[in-house]
């Protein structure tokens, strides 16, 4: 992958999670990427495995390093896993399958859906034609995170072996979660509608803060909404903006980003989630803020919709009238069917969702490219 940080958002959570957890089924697993200015910091995510983080150079955006290729081809790998598309680690994974022979797997993370295609359209374009349609055609297998990207997949006419696993997630215990509630808001009766993730156009912020905006002012009133997150200094700027053109600084706190113990504490004291958002494979933080209790509200496009089947999660399009209607009804809910739902949601998680069960998915995909186990469940027919 490109980034082994906090700048790769989501899949850096996913990826160091599976990781650490396919590590602890017995497989020995290496992590390469992309030096970042918070690649010091976030390297403990890693420390349950190794890692080669090489210094980057040339565009930003293709994330190009002389040196990737080097480690990658000097390590006598088994298997390759290639996490996200349309970057120089795509190179690397094209190069390394044709030279040793060996199979690689590919997880795109959502970035070969309809909706995420349609951006950056021309740069794409040039990327399929020079590496990018070389390199997933002559994967081994594809990674899908639900059956509606595996038909993505074969949309863009990909005719590989599939298999579907969706993220997992850390399941924290009563105990911890009292832990990171430690430093609650107190005796405020005010409540926390938190949105935690990228600042991206993609994820519907923009029409989230419209829709907060036309929502009652009885509601800004008791309510908070909490952007929980980082993105370009570009796009920040024009959220800020927004706000301020709004008007609803009073009932907006633009947080910043939230790791660890933070992210914890801010989920752990969240009265509610949300995420509007255009594009996704599976986002991560809706089954951390279902393990965490937390009733959700979302689009259909984040691809959970039994969590809405469940009772776990209101569903609400990517617009903002919608969103409004939606947050309407939310906060017009009493606390125990709000508690419910996050109930729903925890139990979801916990049935489906943990690392331990998500590892033992993909060790089984690994030990059948490598030709040392039977063809897994998970691979689909489409």
């Amino acid at each position: 992958m490109t980034s082994l940080s906090r700048h790769a958002a989501g899949v850096h959570t996913v990826t160091s999670s599976l990781a650490s957890a396919v590590n602890r089924s017995g497989m020995r697993v290496t992590a390469y990427g992309l030096s970042d200015q918070y690649s010091e910091r976030d390297v403990v995510s890693w420390k349950e495995v190794g890692i080669c983080c090489v210094p980057r150079s040339g565009p930003w955006q293709f994330g190009f390093s002389g040196e990737l290729l080097g480690c990658v081809m000097a390590a006598n790998l088994d298997l390759l896993h290639l996490h996200g598309l349309w970057e120089y680690p795509s190179v690397v994974a094209l190069e390394w399958s044709k030279a040793t022979g060996r199979p690689h797997l590919v997880s795109p993370h959502g970035m070969l859906q309809p909706w995420a295609l349609r951006r950056s359209t021309w740069k794409k374009r040039v990327a399929s034609v020079l590496y990018e349609d070389k390199q997933l055609k002559r994967a081994a297998c594809l990674h899908a995170l639900t059956e509606d990207e595996a038909r993505a997949f074969r949309g863009y006419g990909l005719l590989n072996p599939i298999c579907v696993i969706p993220n997992g997630v850390h399941i924290p215990s009563a105990c911890e979660i009292a832990q990171a509630s430690a430093a609650h808001r107190g005796h405020s009766k005010e409540r926390v509608l938190v949105y935690l993730g990228r600042l991206h156009p993609s994820k519907g912020i923009l029409q989230l803060l419209d829709a907060w905006r036309s929502v009652a002012s009885d509601v800004k009133s008791r309510w908070t909404l909490k952007l929980v997150g980082w993105g370009t200094e570009d796009f920040e700027a024009v959220v800020k903006r927004k706000i301020a053109e709004l008007c609803i600084e009073r009932s907006v706190d633009l947080a910043g980003p939230h790791y660890g113990p933070e992210k914890s504490q801010t989920l752990a004291c969240a009265d509610g989630f949300i995420l509007p958002s255009f594009s996704e494979g599976l986002p991560a933080s809706v089954l951390e803020a279902w393990a965490y209790e937390k009733p959700v509200l979302m689009t259909k496009e984040c691809n959970l919709n039994e969590g809405i089947a469940k009772g776990a999660a209101l569903e609400l399009r990517p617009e903002a009238l919608s969103i409004a209607t939606a947050i309407e009804q939310f906060v017009n809910m009493s606390d125990s069917e709000r508690f419910a739902m996050g109930v729903a949601g925890r139990a979801l998680v916990v049935a489906k969702y943990s690392w331990p069960k998500i590892a033992e998915q993909f060790a089984e995909v690994y030990r059948w490219l490598a030709h040392r186990g039977d063809r897994p469940e998970c691979m689909v027919e489409l």
